[in-house]
C-alpha cells in the first residue's frame, strides 16, 4: 500500500509525519465526527502504526534526497549567475560597498575608483 502524495508540499510529506510517523489530528477532528474518526478501527490501529514506523525511515530518506536535489539545483542556478571577470594591471575598478558601511538607501552602492596593482588567483 503506497502512501498518499500531497503535491502542495515541497518535500512530498507532512513534516509531523516525517518526524513522528503518524498523521496529526486537530482538536476539532477529535470532538466532531470526521471521516478519520468514522473509519478508525481500534484492532487495526496498532498494525497500521507498526507499518508506518517501518516506512518512516524510507520517507525520511526520500525527503533528504529531495532536499539535497533542491539545494544542488539552487546552488547551480546561483553559480551560473556569477559572471567571471579578469582585470588587467593598472585598470580602474569600482568596489561594492560593504553592508555595514552603507548609510541609508540613498547612499552610493559602489566605492572607488581603485587601481589594480597586481593580479592573483581567479
Amino acid at each position: 500500500m503506497g502512501l498518499p502524495h500531497n503535491p502542495s508540499l515541497n518535500n512530498g510529506g507532512i513534516p509531523f509525519k516525517l518526524t513522528f510517523g503518524t498523521k496529526t489530528m486537530i482538536p476539532v477532528e477529535i470532538g466532531e465526527s470526521t471521516w478519520c474518526i468514522k473509519l478508525f478501527m481500534d484492532d487495526n490501529n496498532s498494525d497500521q502504526i507498526r507499518n508506518n514506523l517501518d516506512l518512516i525511515e524510507e520517507l525520511r530518506d526520500k525527503a533528504q534526497i529531495r532536499e539535497a536535489a533542491v539545494k544542488e539545483r539552487t546552488t547551480k542556478t546561483f553559480n551560473n549567475l556569477a559572471v567571471p571577470r579578469e582585470f588587467k594591471e593598472d585598470s580602474l575598478v569600482l568596489r561594492m560597498v560593504d553592508v555595514g558601511k552603507a548609510k541609508g538607501k540613498l547612499a552610493p552602492k559602489w566605492e572607488g575608483p581603485y587601481r589594480v596593482k597586481s593580479k592573483f588567483g581567479h
